[in-house]
């Protein structure tokens, strides 16, 4: 099997980065719409009209929490760009798999799926390359993003495994069936990682088997 390559890399960046620009785009597009309300209460109060202090305010407010919610973004990407300084890592995947449900949560909003996440109270970790984990994780959210329709629900559970972690991704869609090569690509990804990828017996269920150690 081929390892994940620099096209793969640039892929995932692609699409991580068009995501959150969209995100961005949004946060500017209400602040430009407020701005220009703002200009017409100015105006107005140019011609005469009393300016009136609380919409004044309460668009300011506004603006502040477009300016907090693009903040918080770009501190996700910053985020994500950083998962590329070390190839081995000890993380709590808890915390990384919500990190990166987090980061591709507004494409399942987009066609009205909702993920339910589930993590251990207790910290579960495993050592990992923090890049091919956020990879091989988004691999596996795409497959069911691909086969899951406007209503349905993926949960996303972090369990502890065998002194590693088990990610499982599950979904009540009965009539639902993975594509026979979906695991191609999370595989690609998981390379080099010592971790193994499973459908157990279920064809609306994936789980990555992550060891406590990456293999040598």
């Amino acid at each position: 099997m081929p390892d994940y390559s620099d096209r793969e890399s640039a892929v995932l960046f692609g699409k991580v980065t068009a995501n959150v620009s969209h995100e961005i785009k949004n946060s500017l597009a209400i602040i430009k719409e407020i701005a220009g309300l703002q200009s017409d209460l100015l105006a107005a109060a140019e011609r005469g009209r009393p300016l009136d202090p609380a919409r004044l305010g309460s668009l300011a407010d506004r603006i502040g929490k477009q300016v907090e919610k693009a903040d918080i973004v770009v501190k996700r990407m910053n985020r994500f760009a950083h998962t590329v300084d070390c190839l081995k890592k000890t993380v709590d995947m808890g915390e990384e798999i919500g990190f990166i449900i987090e980061l591709v949560d507004r494409l399942f909003q987009m066609r009205g799926i909702l993920i339910h996440a589930q993590f251990p109270s207790e910290p579960v970790l495993a050592e990992t390359d923090p890049f091919r984990l956020v990879a091989a994780v988004i691999a596996s959210m795409q497959v069911f993003l691909d086969c899951l329709t406007k209503g349905d629900e993926l949960n996303i559970q972090v369990l502890s495994s065998n002194k590693g972690a088990m990610v499982g991704f599950k979904t009540h869609e009965d009539n639902l069936v993975l594509p026979p090569d979906c695991q191609g690509d999370i595989r690609c990804a998981l390379q080099g990682l010592g971790a193994t990828v499973l459908i157990p017996g279920k064809d609306h269920s994936l789980e990555l088997i992550f060891p406590g150690r990456m293999a040598i």
